[in-house]
């Protein structure tokens, strides 16, 4: 949830609670309690969801799941027709990245694992170049979708591509203005529509 949507919503009286969630664990699986501060990124884990960051030695990482709400099955199209293929029992592991607290009771959403790239040798988070993007576009009067993809570079490791539906000769200049110089960008690339999945979810590498 972009920082200012969230404020703009508070401002005018709605009681927005962040939460996070995904299909495999049948909705939300943390969320902010009424009364606390919506502007905490960390959010506290529901009762029965245990997490965990099982491939690194930090607190960072892809988020494994345990719960009883998780999914058993999933439907895979195999040549001519789908076929129910049951998931093996126990804690599943997500393509999703988090900080998860020392307590392990609360996380804090750092976008998917595709999401994640190097750039000069600092780690850069896609998602969050998409909202940041959004917040300096929207105010100069930019009226369409934007994102960022990443292409390889021999130099850099990968260069950010700016992606925009709409024609915004500005749109390079503002952003380059607000950065930090390994997240610059020198190309736009003009599409009709950001490919998305049916819940919504941007479809990078269609980009």
């Amino acid at each position: 949830l972009p920082e200012g949507l969230l404020q703009e919503a508070l401002a005018l009286g709605w009681p927005v609670l962040p939460s996070y969630g995904m299909t495999e664990t049948a909705s939300m699986i943390a969320c902010h309690r009424p009364g606390s501060d919506p502007g905490d990124p960390a959010l506290p884990l529901l009762e029965g969801i245990h997490a965990s960051i099982p491939e690194t030695n930090s607190f960072e990482g892809r988020l494994q799941l345990d719960c009883p709400q998780l999914f058993h099955s999933e439907m895979l199209w195999e040549k001519d027709h789908y076929q129910l293929h049951r998931r093996p029992r126990g804690p599943w592991l997500s393509e999703d990245l988090v900080r998860l607290s020392p307590d392990g009771r609360s996380i804090t959403p750092l976008g998917r694992d595709e999401d994640f790239v190097k750039i000069l040798g600092e780690g850069v988070r896609l998602a969050d170049l998409d909202l940041r993007l959004a917040a300096v576009l929207r105010p100069a009067g930019y009226e369409g979708e934007s994102a960022f993809v990443a292409l390889k570079d021999e130099r850099r490791g990968n260069r950010l591509v700016m992606v925009l539906t709409r024609e915004f000769p500005r749109a390079i200049d503002l952003w380059n203005a607000t950065c930090a110089p390994f997240e610059r960008s020198t190309e736009v690339r003009i599409v009709q529509s950001l490919p998305r999945t049916e819940l919504g979810k941007l479809r990078r590498r269609l980009l």
